[in-house]
């Protein structure tokens, strides 16, 4: 919720927590997608990049066509 209601420093916290203790489950997979929309968001394509990158290489990534969107969505942005 807090990534859609503008609360993103609180979901960055949670996102990064996730990804720190859940890195390879579920969850640690959505946190770290949504991780990258965030910094998307608040204009840190690079950062976007490496997290898209990141979760692109476990090979866990259960919707890889929209992470490789937004990947390219964030170098579009990085120039």
């Amino acid at each position: 919720g807090y990534l859609w209601t503008g609360r993103y420093e609180s979901a960055k916290e949670v996102f990064q927590k996730i990804q720190i203790e859940q890195p390879l489950t579920d969850e640690g997979v959505e946190a770290s997608f949504r991780l990258g929309l965030l910094h998307v968001r608040l204009g840190n394509p690079q950062l976007a990049l490496q997290t898209f990158d990141k979760l692109l290489a476990t090979s866990r990534e259960k919707n890889p066509l929209t992470t490789r969107y937004w990947r390219l969505r964030a170098l579009e942005l990085s120039g």
